[in-house]
């Protein structure tokens, strides 16, 4: 049998690339974090990214609240929507950071995980500071 080209299908393309040939760059906007920032400025993302997650996490394991879990479990359970929820939405004794979120991250949960992540492995691999003691 012999191969036909599917020329349904590239035209269907086509037209589907014609539509959205001066909207599909606005669909897909890098992060400030990835396009703009330094690397001073990320390192200083990261270390925020992970202070909001590691408060979150501090204050549900008092509550108890995810319970049983490490931090590291605790990131990778986290939902998106509860994020948000205490992202736009912060209970009393908490820092509204949606902002923060959204202008550097552009709103990707999924990335400020992995700048919270970036930050504990930074903190795992910088060497011991001697402390005059020995």
């Amino acid at each position: 049998m012999a191969y036909r080209k599917k020329e349904p299908d590239s035209k269907a393309f086509d037209a589907m690339n014609k539509l959205s040939k001066k909207k599909a760059s606005n669909l897909f906007t890098e992060s400030a974090y990835n396009a703009l920032s330094t690397g001073k400025e990320r390192e200083l993302y990261d270390q925020k990214a992970y202070n909001v997650l590691k408060l979150m996490y501090n204050k549900d394991k008092i509550k108890r609240e995810f319970e049983g879990i490490d931090f590291n479990k605790y990131i990778d359970v986290l939902s998106p929507s509860l994020f948000d929820e205490r992202a736009f939405y912060p209970r009393d004794d908490e820092e509204p950071i949606g902002d923060f979120f959204l202008d550097v991250y552009e709103g990707d949960f999924d990335q400020f995980k992995a700048s919270a992540r970036k930050s504990i492995a930074g903190k795992e691999k910088k060497p011991l500071e001697p402390s005059g003691k020995y």
